[in-house]
């Protein structure tokens, strides 16, 4: 099963048959809802300069903001 699959549908192995998805799965989820996010906000406002963010480490926003800084 590729990684994208399992993401989507959940572990399989979790109790009673219910598809959860993994900590690291759902990282990675919130990571990419949080990365969207900040595009969104960049583009909007070109003119912030500073973010404050509670979810991710500070490498993640550094290079969103690099890459769209330089294109």
């Amino acid at each position: 099963m590729s990684f994208r699959k399992e993401v989507e549908e959940g572990n399989p192995k979790a109790p009673a048959g219910l598809p959860t998805l993994l900590r690291c799965q759902q990282d990675v989820l919130r990571s990419k809802a949080s990365l969207r996010g900040l595009y969104d906000i960049r583009h909007r406002h070109p003119d912030v300069q500073f973010l404050m963010t509670s979810h991710l480490n500070q490498g993640c926003p550094e290079n969103l903001l690099v890459l769209t800084a330089c294109c």
